[in-house]
């Protein structure tokens, strides 16, 4: 049986910003102010910091 790779630390982070870039992309002119802010206010964290608030 083959062994299961590892996830990197970052996994959850990475993929929860792809799916902020894609949403952004895609809806970014029906998001709302707060929704904007949202984005701009997460992003303006500390890698850590969003990791954090990912998990």
């Amino acid at each position: 049986m083959s062994e299961i790779a590892p996830l990197s630390c970052t996994y959850y982070l990475d993929y929860f910003e792809y799916l902020l870039a894609f949403v952004q992309q895609q809806y970014g002119p029906l998001l709302s102010e707060r929704e904007t802010d949202f984005l701009r206010r997460f992003r303006a964290l500390s890698e850590k910091g969003r990791c954090l608030y990912v998990r």
